[in-house]
């Protein structure tokens, strides 16, 4: 694959280095999309004594080198989604990798959201890194390679092998280089910037509100000349990814700055309260184009058993204030599947794309089952169903023209997030294809019932392996509210003992 970048750094010749094959499961452009695996690949080679080279779906040889996975002593893996698992194991039975941990030579380290229920790769995997990877990655490849027949997580904190591990937070003060890429999957020569990482909100059923609370931010000097840096490096456009992006106190500085340079930026979804006249403004100055909201619902009983407060009125007056200003779109995320959610709420959510509709811009909908996910207070919840989903789907995209996800896919999704070892053996079984009768027939032959998977108040093994800093006793209180609809305030407008900050 030829490779037009800049700014990579050159880190120098390495004799007798650990030889590491970093992989992403999706393309070139989605890999240099990713600021988690970029993060990660840096400071791989900033080690002494390790040397990373990127591996990618749609190429079978290393970026650097042109060399097979075989080639290399350890595999580390980067996944952020949990359908890119079945596409992992694909790809690594391409290059005549045993799947079974047992049967291969070369070790492999995981990492990322996916990945925080490590049951589903205990038969696949030889470690896990739980949590925020910058500060023990490189410890988690040396002991893997001196200790992989005895390991434990005592042998490097926060990497599972079997026992209990810890869940990372990283302080920021760690930035990856500003590698710019002739072609990326949200731009061209797109400069990647997280200025924040975590929130303070706790919606229910958010893994990376759950897992990475409370919210941190970088420093002022640190986001501007990392913005620097990747403008140094042929950069021509900024893109923002944080869970609450405006929430950095610095962001209307920077954005302003950015403004004034005349250097064009996007910005992830942001919350609606802190779009005010003044920052939609600023947006537009940047060349913004279109806005992203999720209200997720729009009953007032459903958003207080998800713990999302964003008023109806307030995404109407959004949507005005924006079409005033010259804001061409607005995009929606919305969920279904929500403890119980009835008829009623789905017209609900109709009725709030078309009043956003009546003020003349131009609405996206983006309609979602919830997926439940471990360490959060949904993972006690009930999959929808694949008929429920359908039947929602079915309104969403009449009605609204929403973009739906397929329901099997849902299904599968759920069984991965929610699995244990046996689920494990399913992957390795059904990992080929993502059709629905696939892996139906592939559960049928191993004697595995599904439905343990998706009922309410379902098992939590993971919470035995990996721990958050989030209490059990916290969890399940949120998960009674989700019962009773009750809120609970955001973490800086008082503490609820959760359990992270004072253990």
């Amino acid at each position: 694959m030829k490779l037009k970048e800049w700014g990579m750094p050159d880190w120098g010749e390495k004799p007798g280095a650990i030889r590491v094959a970093h992989v992403y499961p999706g393309t070139y452009k989605e890999a240099m999309a990713s600021l988690g695996y970029m993060t990660i690949f840096s400071k791989l080679n900033e080690a002494e004594d390790i040397v990373a080279h990127r591996f990618v779906l749609d190429s079978p040889f290393s970026l650097e080198e042109g060399l097979p996975l075989r080639a290399y002593g350890l595999i580390v893996v980067s996944i952020h989604f949990d359908l890119q698992i079945p596409l992992i194991l694909k790809y690594l039975a391409s290059q005549k990798i045993p799947l079974r941990k047992e049967e291969r030579e070369i070790p492999i380290i995981v990492g990322g959201p996916a990945t925080w229920n490590p049951l589903p790769l205990v038969p696949i995997v030889d470690a896990v890194s739980i949590g925020e990877g910058e500060d023990h990655i490189a410890d988690a490849v040396r002991g893997i390679l001196e200790h992989r027949k005895e390991w434990t997580h005592r042998s490097v904190v926060n990497t599972w092998v079997k026992n209990r591990a810890e869940f990372a937070r990283h302080d920021l003060s760690y930035r990856p280089p500003a590698v710019v890429s002739e072609t990326t999957a949200y731009g061209r020569r797109a400069v990647y910037v997280e200025p924040s990482r975590g929130c303070n909100f706790g919606c229910r059923f958010c893994l990376i509100g759950w897992t990475k609370r409370p919210r941190r931010d970088r420093r002022l000097s640190q986001i501007l000349d990392w913005i620097a840096d990747g403008l140094e490096n042929n950069g021509e456009k900024i893109y923002f990814f944080a869970s609450d992006i405006l929430g950095h106190p610095h962001m209307e500085k920077v954005l302003e700055t950015l403004g004034e340079m005349n250097v064009p930026f996007s910005l992830s979804s942001m919350r609606y309260d802190r779009l005010t006249d003044e920052m939609l403004d600023v947006l537009r100055r940047g060349g913004l184009k279109s806005i992203t909201v999720a209200p997720e619902t729009a009953s007032r009983e459903l958003k207080a058993r998800i713990n999302k407060n964003i008023p109806n009125d307030g995404i109407v007056d959004l949507a005005k204030r924006a079409k005033r200003k010259g804001f061409r779109s607005l995009k929606l995320y919305l969920l279904f599947g929500i403890p119980g959610e009835t008829e009623g709420d789905i017209t609900e959510i109709i009725k709030l794309v078309k009043d956003v509709q009546k003020t003349g811009i131009n609405v996206r909908a983006s309609v979602n089952p919830i997926i439940p996910k471990p360490h959060t207070p949904m993972q006690w919840a009930a999959f929808p169903g694949i008929d429920y989903i359908k039947s929602v789907n079915k309104r969403m995209e009449r009605e609204i023209r929403a973009n739906t996800m397929n329901p099997k896919r849902a299904f599968i999704q759920t069984i991965i997030s929610m699995g244990d070892e046996q689920v494990g053996e399913l992957l390795l079984h059904a990992y080929r294809d993502l059709n629905y009768a696939h892996w139906i027939s592939a559960a049928q032959e191993l004697g595995l019932d599904l439905s343990r998977y998706l009922r309410e108040s379902r098992e939590t093994p993971w919470r035995e392996i990996a721990d958050t800093g989030v209490t059990d006793e916290f969890l399940h209180k949120e998960w009674e509210k989700i019962q009773m609809g009750e809120f609970t305030p955001p973490c800086h407008e008082r503490c609820s003992l959760c359990g992270v900050c004072f253990p």
